[in-house]
């Protein structure tokens, strides 16, 4: 069985059914003739092979410048065939190279097509990029603007930070010195009350000395 389910006996009934109702015997009859089935070079190579079969069987009673004639004819038609099996080919050929030709120009379109809005889309991320840049441009400037006011509220601090401490650091001067003063003033209460007590302690006992020494002498 032959490629395409067909065989030499099934073109021989094809091509013997083509001469019956005198239609020439070529390969696109027979192989209409099958249905459009089978392999146009296996259907060649069957009916080359009958062909010289036949030439074969009639040899003998055919008239030799007849059988050149025949065999001219046939040569004829094979070369026809061949050539128009040829052409086919390349028109089927030519027909695969079309479709692969533009299957690969839509594929290029598409491809054009998604480069295209890749570029779009990369054109649009860049100016977000650049204006989202410039912002941060803006912000950073702003932002050392800012820095610049606080380190120098900073210093305006600290230096006032050090004014309050030479403040308190002097209150606290002041206050130890009246604390010291306040300390020898209550020192010298103390020593000036203790010496008036003793005093007049002494002057209680020369006052009760003299009183006893009165009554003494009353």
């Amino acid at each position: 069985m032959a490629r395409g389910g067909i065989n030499k006996a099934i073109v021989q009934k094809a091509r013997n059914s083509l001469l019956a109702r005198g239609i020439h015997p070529s390969i696109d009859a027979v192989r209409i003739e099958l249905g459009n089935t089978g392999s146009k070079t296996t259907i060649h190579r069957y009916l080359k092979e009958l062909e010289d079969a036949e030439r074969g069987r009639d040899a003998a009673l055919i008239p030799l410048s007849e059988q050149l004639a025949n065999l001219v004819s046939q040569l004829a038609d094979q070369l026809e065939e061949e050539a128009q099996a040829a052409v086919a080919q390349e028109r089927e050929q030519l027909a695969r190279e079309r479709l692969d030709y533009q299957h690969r120009f839509r594929q290029a379109e598409n491809r054009i097509q998604q480069l295209e809005g890749q570029t779009a889309l990369d054109a649009e991320r860049l100016q977000t990029t650049h204006h989202e840049l410039q912002q941060a441009r803006e912000q950073r400037q702003q932002a050392e603007i800012e820095n610049a006011r606080l380190q120098q509220a900073n210093r305006d601090l600290e230096e006032r930070h050090k004014d309050r401490d030479a403040q308190i650091h002097s209150l606290e001067e002041k206050h130890r010195h009246a604390r010291d003063t306040l300390e020898h003033y209550r020192q010298a209460s103390k020593e000036q009350r203790e010496q008036e007590q003793r005093r007049h302690e002494s002057q209680i006992q020369q006052l009760q000395l003299e009183l006893r020494q009165l009554q003494q002498t009353l």
